[in-house]
């Protein structure tokens, strides 16, 4: 085989090609094979040449690695050549094979070549030993497979057959006889083929097909798998509870008990100062979205607060949000941005919110927390599914959990949301003007 070469058909190093004759990291940085793309993992990918093809291993990566349009979660060999898509670049992967060559078998010393296209007569094989273990023997008598008419067509007779082929016909009146009209003759004569029996009819009670399992056996079987399922909920203790609880599972991201909310308007000044709480930018559009414009403003105005507390997330909440505004346009090809219309609250802002939006609960939430938000459902079809593709996406990474409102995408960001942080550090210069 060739040596494979792996050739860079689009995005940041579109052009470039390397040839694979050992292990070859792509990534951002810290890889054998260096691209600057943002949507690339430090160490990516990982091809390897092993025998007959090249071997794929995603090394973890948070935007996975494609293979001909697949994603891939193992180690996987590419024997032919192919596409890969890493981040924002599409590589194609040379794979070549040297045409097969048959093996001539080497002439003994003295032995004469015969020159091209002369005639090579080939040696018989001796006979064996024995000729007569594989020779046809001849019939004895040839009437023995002759098939011969009955003396009357129209009498059925059926009769043992013979043990050997020359032995004399059963009495016609014999016990194992079945003679429904007088037969004109002794019987067929020597050798006659005589038709097969007809298969035994199924014992009475039975329709000759195998059954399943009984219809009892398979219902015990399903109240027996409700039954277990059900304990596990019930002695799960609190994270039963807090699967069900609301329409997503976004307490379990989060619980309540290791989240507590921001309490007043001096509760959120401070985490704004200690940089728990990071604002949203001024001017967003450039990063694929947009600020809701009446966001914070009346009930802001109520509580005689600056409307701008309320416009703000956790770190890892703003950095998914900017992934996820990023990878909407890109899929929906629509450059409208999406709409932010709901960030952090403090207890006395969600009291309020209460009063004026029926949707808004009474119980804890996570918003005052600064690890939820919202976004408008857009009525753009493809950007709609665009926004569901994504979030589907990341609560497969167990990065969020989302659910439908009325008008908007709520979703909660977890833990895992911190593999997006570094995308905060280019949030100034995009941001800007």
């Amino acid at each position: 085989m060739s040596t494979p070469t792996l050739r860079i058909s689009s995005g940041p190093a579109a052009g470039q090609s390397v040839e694979i004759e050992g292990e070859v990291v792509i990534g951002r940085e810290n890889a054998d094979l260096t691209i600057e793309d943002t949507e690339l993992s430090r160490r990516h990918v990982a091809l390897r040449p092993v025998e007959g093809g090249i071997e794929i291993e995603d090394l973890g990566s948070l935007n996975g690695t494609f293979v001909n349009g697949q994603r891939i979660s193992s180690p996987t060999t590419l024997t032919v050549s192919g596409m890969l898509k890493i981040g924002g670049s599409q590589v194609n992967l040379e794979i070549s094979f040297p045409q097969a060559t048959r093996m001539a078998q080497t002439p003994e010393a003295g032995s004469e070549v015969a020159p091209p296209g002369a005639t090579v007569a080939r040696a018989i094989p001796e006979p064996v030993a024995d000729a007569d273990v594989t020779a046809q023997r001849p019939v004895v008598d040839p009437d023995v497979t002759a098939q011969r008419p009955l003396v009357d067509p129209n009498v059925t007779v059926q009769r043992p057959v013979p043990s050997d082929a020359t032995a004399k016909p059963s009495s016609p009146q014999g016990p194992d006889v079945t003679v429904k009209r007088p037969v004109g003759s002794a019987g067929p004569p020597p050798g006659t083929v005589r038709p097969p029996a007809p298969p035994s009819p199924p014992a009475e009670g039975t329709s000759g097909r195998s059954k399943g399992p009984p219809v009892p056996l398979i219902v015990g079987l399903v109240l027996l798998v409700v039954v277990v399922v059900l304990v596990l909920l019930l002695t799960s203790g609190g994270g039963a509870e807090a699967q069900t609880r609301k329409a997503s599972a976004e307490e379990v991201l989060r619980p309540e008990k290791d989240n507590p909310p921001f309490k007043n308007e001096k509760d959120l000044r401070e985490a704004y100062e200690d940089r728990d709480l990071l604002r949203l930018p001024e001017e967003p559009r450039a990063l694929g979205f947009r600020v809701d414009k009446g966001l914070g403003v009346t009930l802001a105005r109520r509580l005689k607060v600056d409307k701008r507390l309320y416009r703000g997330l956790r770190p890892d909440a703003l950095a998914t949000l900017l992934y996820l505004a990023k990878e909407v346009r890109q899929i929906s090809g629509v450059k409208r941005p999406v709409v932010f219309t709901s960030g952090v609250r403090d207890l006395p802002y969600q009291k309020a919110l209460t009063g004026v939006n029926s949707q808004a609960t009474t119980g804890f939430s996570l918003h005052t927390t600064g690890h939820a938000f919202d976004l408008l459902r857009p009525k753009s079809r493809p950007q709609h599914r665009a926004i569901e593709h994504v979030l589907e996406r990341l609560r497969a990474l167990h990065v969020i959990d989302w659910v439908y409102e009325p008008a908007a995408f709520h979703l909660t960001v977890g833990e895992e949301g911190e593999a997006f942080l570094p995308l905060l550090e280019v949030l100034a210069q995009e941001s800007s003007p």
